[in-house]
C-alpha cells in the first residue's frame, strides 16, 4: 500500500487539531500549477510538521485535488482551509511563495482535499528523521512493502488502534452511565468495529 508524508503547516495543523469533528481539510499548495498523483482516492496522507519539529503528528485520507483561486477556496471550505479569514489564508500562501501575494491579488492554488482527518497529541508523534531527509520541500510517497516504510506505517497503524480503541471505551463508559439512569427505558444493541463489538444504550 502507498501512503503519502506531506510537509505540513504550523498553524494550519494547530488550527485543525484544536477542533472537533473535523470531516474534510484543505491540504492546500501555494503552486497554481500543483497536482497530486502521487496516491489514489482512500490512500493515506500523513502530516509531518516543519522543522524544528520534524514529527509527524496526524494525517488523513486523500479525495481529489482541484485548482482553485483563493477567494474561491475560501468560499469552499472557510476554516477547512486551515485559516480564520480568506486574508489569513492569503498570508500563509505568501510564506511559501517567491514574492508574496499582491493587494488585490488572487492567485489560484493547488487544493488536496482530504477526508477523515486525524491529530495526535504530542506524545504520540511519531519522530520522521529517520524517515524523511531535511531537503524534501513538499513530500514524499511511501510504499508499506519496503521494510523501512513499512515500520513507520507500523507505527501509525499502532496509533490509530490505540486511539480508536479509547474512543470505543468511551462510548461504552458513556452507554454504561446512562444505562444507569434510565434503567426502564433502555434498549441495548451491538455495534461491529473493526477492533472490538461494543454495546451502547439506546433509547426509545
Amino acid at each position: 500500500m502507498r501512503f503519502f508524508v506531506g510537509v505540513t503547516d504550523w498553524d494550519w495543523w494547530s488550527l485543525h487539531a484544536s477542533r472537533r469533528n473535523v470531516d474534510e481539510v484543505n491540504f492546500w499548495r501555494p503552486s497554481p500549477t500543483a497536482g497530486f498523483s502521487a496516491l489514489a482516492p482512500g490512500e493515506p496522507v500523513l502530516f509531518k510538521l516543519h522543522a524544528p519539529r520534524n514529527a509527524i503528528a496526524g494525517g488523513a485520507f486523500f479525495s481529489k485535488v482541484v485548482q482553485l483561486p483563493v477567494s474561491l477556496a475560501w468560499d469552499a471550505f472557510r476554516e477547512a482551509n486551515g485559516a480564520l479569514s480568506e486574508a489569513e489564508v492569503k498570508a500563509r500562501i505568501s510564506k511559501y511563495r517567491r514574492t508574496p501575494i499582491a493587494p488585490g491579488e488572487d492567485p489560484t492554488i493547488g487544493c488536496i482535499l482530504l477526508e477523515e482527518p486525524f491529530f495526535w497529541p504530542q506524545d504520540l508523534w511519531i519522530d520522521s528523521t529517520p524517515y524523511f531527509s531535511q531537503n524534501i520541500v513538499s513530500g514524499k510517497t511511501f510504499d508499506t512493502t519496503a521494510q523501512t516504510d513499512g515500520k513507520l506505517w507500523s507505527a501509525v497503524l499502532d496509533r490509530l488502534l490505540a486511539a480508536e480503541q479509547s474512543v470505543q471505551e468511551l462510548v461504552v463508559m458513556a452507554a454504561l452511565a446512562s444505562a444507569a439512569s434510565f434503567r426502564n427505558s433502555r434498549r441495548v444493541v451491538s455495534i461491529e468495529g473493526p477492533l472490538l463489538a461494543c454495546c451502547v444504550v439506546r433509547y426509545s
